[in-house]
């Protein structure tokens, strides 16, 4: 992992032992809140398969998807009306066989 930081002015650049986990999964959504439609982009260091799912406030998980994504940027949509969403919050689980990611949708 290259670390930069800088410091009175000076800029210091330097490779440290730390290795980045090649299994995180990093997930946004846009728009949130929404109404009918959002799209979640992911982005994963490698191909893998990951599990994809909604939980509502009460607990009930609807899948989604679980299908083998390539290493990098990915998105999926999410339609409101497909998924039979009510107002409210949400949680969007994203999950490979080494890491969980979540987020936070809220449906208005």
């Amino acid at each position: 992992l290259n670390s930069i930081c800088s410091t009175n002015g000076v800029l210091v650049s330097m490779t440290t032992d730390i290795s980045e986990n090649q299994n995180e999964i990093i997930v946004a959504a846009q728009p949130n809140p929404f109404d009918e439609n959002a799209t979640v982009f992911f982005f994963q260091q490698t191909e893998q398969r990951v599990t994809i799912a909604i939980i509502d406030i009460l607990g009930k998980e609807i899948q989604i998807a679980n299908a083998i994504y390539p290493a990098g940027n990915n998105s999926i949509n999410l339609s409101a009306d497909a998924l039979k969403l009510a107002k409210g919050v949400y949680i969007f689980k994203i999950s490979s066989d080494k890491y969980t990611a979540s987020l936070r949708l809220v449906k208005y």
